[in-house]
């Protein structure tokens, strides 16, 4: 978590250089399709 903290910090200074912003948001994407994923075999298990 601190080092997503620190990554979400440093992207805004660096305006010239878009890819630490594109990278956590990919991140972060994927971060939220595994759990939409694991919930939804979850709930099939059920």
């Amino acid at each position: 978590m601190t080092k997503l903290t620190t990554t979400f910090a440093i992207a805004p200074m660096d305006s010239t250089n878009q890819v630490p912003m594109l990278a956590l948001v990919l991140h972060l994407n994927s971060i939220v399709q595994t759990r939409v994923i694991s919930q939804i075999s979850l709930i099939n298990l059920k």
